[in-house]
Formats: C-alpha cells, sequence, structure tokens
C-alpha cells in the first residue's frame, strides 16, 4: 500500500479536478421515503456524476458496489437490467430503474430537486476530469477484494467532494460492502441527525449495524473495515 501521505494527497488531487463538485446540497426538493438504490464503482467517472448530484440534492443513497470480479452486485445489477453496464439506479419509490449517468441525474433532479438539472450536470463534459481523477487513484475503487458480507448495510455519513469520504468509499467499494451513503454536503437539512448521533458534525463517520461500532475519521474507519470485513487486510495506519 502507498504512503499515507502520498494516499491522501493523490485523494485530494482527485477531488480538486472536479472543482468542488459533490460538496454542497443546494437543491433540495421533495424527499423519497425510500433511499434510491445505486449498482456503481468507486473509480467509474460515470459514476461520480451520480454521487455528485445526490450530494447536491441531499439525498440518502444505498449503494450496491460493484466492482470488476465482485461476486455479488454486478450479477444483480445485470439480473434486475439486463447488461452489466453502470451505473444503474433503482427508484423503489416509483418502481423507475435505468442506466445512462446523465438520465438518472435528470430523473433526480426532476423528482427530489427544486429545479431542473443544471445542463453541466447531466453533460459528459466532467467526464474527463472524472476519469483523470481515478487515474492518480490507480487502481482504487476499481477491483474486488476477498471480504466477508455483512447482514446489514453499513452506514457511512459523508459527501461526495471530500477526499477523506473518498478514501473510505474506495474501500467499501474494493470489499462490495453494501452501506447506505448519508450526504452531509454544505447546507444538508441531515447535519443536525450527524451531530446529535455522532456528537459532531465530522465527516466521514461510519456506523456499523451489525457490531454496533462507530467510527470517525477515514484512517480509523479503513482499519476498522480491514479488519473487520477484509480477508487479507492491507495495512492501514
Amino acid at each position: 500500500m502507498v504512503s499515507t501521505a502520498i494516499d491522501r494527497a493523490t485523494a485530494w488531487a482527485a477531488t480538486a479536478l472536479r472543482l468542488g463538485a459533490g460538496r454542497r446540497a443546494s437543491a433540495i426538493g421533495p424527499r423519497p421515503e425510500r433511499p434510491i438504490e445505486l449498482y456503481e464503482f468507486e473509480a467509474c467517472p460515470f459514476c461520480r456524476k451520480v454521487r455528485e448530484a445526490a450530494t447536491t440534492l441531499d439525498l440518502p443513497v444505498l449503494v450496491r458496489p460493484c466492482p470488476r470480479g465482485g461476486p455479488r452486485w454486478r450479477e444483480r445489477a445485470r439480473q434486475l437490467g439486463g447488461r452489466a453496464q453502470f451505473p444503474f439506479m433503482v427508484d423503489p419509490n416509483t418502481d423507475t430503474s435505468m442506466y445512462e449517468s446523465s438520465d438518472i441525474v435528470a430523473y433526480l433532479f426532476a423528482h427530489y430537486g427544486d429545479r431542473s438539472a443544471p445542463w453541466l450536470a447531466r453533460s459528459n463534459l466532467g467526464v474527463a476530469t472524472g476519469s483523470l481523477a481515478s487515474s492518480l487513484r490507480l487502481h482504487r475503487g476499481r477491483f474486488y477484494r476477498p471480504a466477508r458480507e455483512p447482514e446489514l448495510p453499513l452506514e457511512l455519513w459523508g459527501c461526495e467532494g471530500s477526499p477523506d469520504c473518498k478514501m473510505v468509499r474506495e474501500i467499501l467499494c474494493e470489499l462490495e460492502l453494501v452501506h447506505l451513503q448519508r450526504n452531509v454536503g454544505e447546507g444538508s437539512r441531515a447535519t443536525h441527525e450527524l451531530v446529535e448521533r455522532s456528537g459532531a458534525d465530522r465527516i466521514p463517520w461510519l456506523h456499523d449495524p451489525n457490531t454496533e461500532a462507530s467510527v470517525t475519521g477515514s484512517d480509523a474507519i479503513a482499519a476498522y473495515l480491514e479488519r473487520t470485513y477484509a480477508e487479507q487486510p492491507l495495512p492501514t495506519p
């Protein structure tokens, strides 16, 4: 594993390339009764577009990670939608499922935003910077590592535009750990709940209902996930 300094520096560079996208909640509209389900993987630039939109819309998302070589959720996405293409969204509130990041972003804004999706959010102009951001992180968040499957989804509080949250999401993706992403970008309505539950507004914050563990900070969460779920844990700080 690369050194902590290099790892953190590339994570910061990767998020900086997106010029602040995925850091603020600013178009909050009607709230879904049940979380949107998203089949995706962290290193995919098209998936990043959808995750950025979810932070902007302050939406909770049940993430089913689909790293390459993953034995569970890639096949499930293929069964549901007909092909292993990502991102793949399922909205249980409207019985809607769809591929194509631009279509998903437009749908989310139309149903859960207070305005239509900005043209830039729907376009693929940002895909180039998203691809470059992923390349800076080499293979992180792309390939499956054998792991134990939790009985209940984990719960991660953070936002797409945070480099510390990114490092945690990469591990969750590699270990194919289903998790409820509670987006708390700047201006989020959920910040008060985060403070009530964790005692502070610091992100990332992870709660694991399988062990009742609550962990704050990317390094501590990384260490927890590796020792709790990875079959061959990577060294962590």
